[in-house]
């Protein structure tokens, strides 16, 4: 199981974890592009007021998707979205009439044409639209399959029908039945039993300004740093984009990402998979105690509604399924630890939560000693257990162990003895992540921030 400590570049971030997931025993099933455009906006456009046909909107969403498998057989995605806005008078002359609008009747009625149509779309790439500090995560049970000869596409221009794999082809259908023509699509095509997860959106910075194009002070060659575990089952890694240019207020966070499996604590349970990550706010006097979610409304696939408590992975842990079937429910996390209303209050003088800000010999953490502890000098760690409000505890997270966050600081080893072998000892890497994530935000810890350790080799 090698632990890892590399560099990404930004635009590449994408390709280069595949590429490490690939070499650590991982399997790549598939990748594709898939777009999402607004049908009206070819389809049944206005065309009233005075702006000219070659200049009327037409904005294309494009998601690259790359789906992994470990060797466990849990399926993950990965994607990136640009936007690209784009107008009539960019449509090739085959899709338009003579007066540059474009052709809705052959469009409606031509398969072929309308799928040419889909793949000019796809590639309609922009570098300088693609925010590289965002990537979205998200757990399937199958494979997609873009249909032979086609583009994946949905007609919703959106994040979520970009990112959205159980639609990847529609067909339009005239709606005919009332004063004003519009379309709707045949969901014949849908794979609805895909089960694609909530999509979770990592964010490595936010530094409350624009950040498309080149209004930013990171670009695509930029070094985001990678460490941790990468084994062929495991991912648990620490994430951090190069925080030089705003080392301050918590801009550029450092960001855990997990994706693997739980160890059950019921042998007859199988290994569930879990997916959590974290995301940068430009507040930095975010209030990692409050217990309203920062994710307030987790992006869903199009077709799926999960109604009740879904996982988003920022606030919660998203967990394939529950003990008897339900898929994507919130889970939390739970270890040994003090209360968490113990001294100190882990805040800056001036009243900021994130570690940066208050790990430094002015504040009063420098005061207690919980870790190691004073008494016997050791830390007191314990599992990383996965529990539910109506499961209770399911498991814990593999290759990795949970602790307070007093007393250590990033990069400190922590040595846990194994069981009837009196000089062999786990060593696990010990950090501290500030990214809004199940290990730093209430309800998702019982003790916020989290301290935890990575394992990182046995000796």
């Amino acid at each position: 199981m090698p632990y890892i400590k590399t560099t990404f570049t930004e635009g590449g971030f994408l390709t280069d974890l595949k590429d490490l997931l690939v070499t650590n025993g991982w399997t790549q099933e598939t990748s594709f592009r898939k777009v999402a455009y607004n049908l009206s906006e070819i389809f049944y456009a206005t065309l009233s007021g005075s702006t000219p046909n070659e200049k009327r909107p037409l904005t294309i969403w494009l998601a690259d998707h790359i789906i992994v498998k470990n060797a466990g057989g849990d399926m993950f995605g990965i994607a990136r979205i640009t936007k690209s806005e784009r107008f009539w008078g960019d449509l090739p002359a085959k899709y338009k009439v003579a007066a540059g609008t474009p052709d809705i009747t052959k469009l409606e009625t031509d398969e072929l044409l309308r799928e040419e149509l889909h793949a000019w779309m796809a590639t309609q790439y922009e570098e300088n639209a693609v925010d590289t500090s965002e990537l979205y995560f998200y757990m399937l049970n199958t494979k997609p399959t873009v249909p032979t000869g086609k583009t994946a596409v949905y007609p919703v221009a959106s994040a979520q029908g970009a990112v959205d794999v159980e639609i990847l082809s529609y067909t339009p259908i005239k709606n005919t039945g009332s004063t004003s023509v519009g379309y709707s699509f045949d969901k014949a095509e849908f794979d609805l039993l895909r089960m694609q997860s909530p999509m979770m959106k990592i964010k490595t910075r936010d530094t409350g300004t624009a950040t498309n194009g080149w209004l930013t002070n990171w670009w695509s060659d930029s070094k985001i740093r990678v460490e941790g575990l990468v084994s062929n089952k495991t991912v648990s890694i620490i994430i951090q984009a190069d925080n030089t240019a705003a080392y301050d207020d918590n801009n550029v966070p450092t960001i855990p990402l997990y994706m693997g499996q739980i160890v059950p604590l019921n042998a007859e349970d199988g290994n569930e998979s879990v997916l959590f990550g974290g995301m940068a706010v430009s507040d930095s006097k975010f209030d990692y105690t409050d217990t309203k979610p920062l994710v307030t409304t987790p992006l869903l696939p199009v077709e799926k509604k999960y109604p009740k408590n879904p996982g988003n992975g920022i606030d919660n842990l998203i967990v394939k399924r529950s003990k008897y079937g339900a898929y994507y429910q919130a889970y939390y996390l739970s270890f040994l630890t003090a209360p968490d209303t113990m001294p100190p209050d882990r805040s800056s003088t001036d009243g900021k939560q994130h570690v940066s800000s208050w790990k430094n010999e002015r504040n009063d953490e420098y005061g207690f000693k919980f870790s190691p502890s004073s008494y016997d000098k050791k830390t007191h760690v314990s599992r990383a257990y996965v529990v539910h409000p109506e499961e209770g505890h399911r498991g814990y997270l593999k290759d990795m162990i949970m602790t307070s966050s007093m007393g250590h600081l990033n990069g400190d080893t922590l040595k846990l003895k194994v069981a009837a072998c009196p000089n062999v000892f786990q060593h696990f890497k010990y950090f501290v992540v500030d990214a809004v994530s199940p290990m730093t935000k209430r309800p998702a810890t019982a003790f916020s921030p989290a301290g935890f350790g990575i394992f990182e080799k046995e000796a």
